[in-house]
């Protein structure tokens, strides 16, 4: 994205930081919880 970010500074309609923290902050985190959930319907019960 950065490397993206010299050449246009929008993506989308978005500003290109804009979607960067959206990255960070939102879609990282998500993919943890769902690694999380993933990994509990995996674990056989006892």
């Amino acid at each position: 994205l950065s490397i993206m970010g010299i050449m246009s500074p929008s993506l989308g309609g978005f500003d290109l930081v804009t979607l960067i923290n959206i990255l960070t902050f939102a879609v990282i985190p998500l993919c943890g919880v769902l690694m999380l959930v993933m990994m509990d319907t995996m674990v056989p019960k006892r």
